[in-house]
């Protein structure tokens, strides 16, 4: 092999992370979009699709100081609690639901502003 094919395959593996040498890091999350606006609120948990436990606490971060969560049952609410946010634009609220699929609903005064997180919880 040439020199410079040498050093060419060797910057590949290098690249790629191959060669044996120690396992790359795992990927990381998407750096966010910067043309997509951020969301009044943000539920960062649980995450849609999640299996979560009957006394259920719900977080994230909103720009809001007020809004409403509501758990959806076939459509129907199950639950609801109007949450304020801290000074840090945090929130947590706990509730308590039955086991099946739901839905997290949170609601602003503007419609299209809505939040949806399905999840299923545990018996």
């Amino acid at each position: 092999m040439k020199p410079a094919s040498l050093i060419g395959a060797l910057l590949v593996l290098a690249a790629t992370g191959c060669g044996g040498g120690p396992a790359s890091a795992p990927p990381t999350a998407a750096a966010p979009n910067p043309h997509m606006p951020v969301p009044p609120v943000l539920v960062t948990r649980p995450t849609a699709g999640a299996v979560v436990r009957r006394t259920l606490t719900v977080s994230g971060t909103a720009s809001v100081s007020a809004f409403t969560i509501e758990l959806l049952r076939s459509g129907k609410v199950t639950a609801k609690r109007t949450v304020r946010v801290t000074r840090r634009g945090t929130f947590a609220v706990t509730l308590h639901v039955e086991p099946g699929a739901v839905t997290i609903e949170a609601l602003t005064r503007a419609p299209r502003d809505e939040l949806n997180v399905p999840v299923t919880v545990s018996p």
